[in-house]
């Protein structure tokens, strides 16, 4: 699993670098809302174009724990923007996802005075999935984007709706 997390990672940062260069990508920072862990999450991405109306988006997603329930997504999506005037545009979006989960739990059990039964452990188990999706993107200048987004990712057992807000650094 590690392993996964590093090479996603790498990746991230290799699409920033690598675009710094030619002048045409972001990186960004976002904030979601996942509807079956029913948990906040926090994010990285980054973006790179491939022409003026495709880009590639590579990112990173963590919810919080709730109800001894964790989650983390690698995704990497594809886009195509509308632009709606200047400094606005709107995009549908689909890719890949990989997604883990983790379950912790304690269950006790209480016989009496001097008698009492302890069960606890945890779980966790990972699944690559669809996403797809749509978004909006105003400039607030030059460097600064504000994004937002709703995606479904579909994930066997998994799916869930996401809808986020994110604040991007535009190269």
């Amino acid at each position: 699993m590690k392993k996964v997390l590093v090479v996603a990672f790498c990746a991230l940062m290799s699409i920033g670098a690598y675009a710094q260069e030619k002048g045409d990508a972001a990186v960004g920072v976002n904030v979601s809302y996942g509807s079956e862990i029913s948990s906040v999450g926090i994010g990285v991405e980054g973006q790179y174009s491939l022409t003026d109306k495709i880009r590639l988006e590579a990112g990173f997603d963590y919810f919080l724990e709730k109800d001894n329930a964790k989650m983390w997504d690698i995704n990497l999506n594809v886009q195509y923007l509308f632009p709606m005037g200047e400094k606005f545009a709107i995009y549908p979006f689909a890719g890949l996802t990989y997604t883990n989960w983790t379950l912790d739990w304690d269950s006790g059990y209480d016989y009496g005075d001097d008698f009492e039964v302890v069960v606890s452990g945890s779980g966790s188990e990972g699944k690559f999935g669809v996403n797809i999706g749509c978004g909006a993107q105003y400039d607030l200048s030059d460097k600064l984007v504000l994004s937002a987004e709703l995606k479904y990712q579909i994930v066997s057992t998994f799916d869930q709706f996401i809808i986020g807000v994110g604040l991007g650094y535009k190269f």
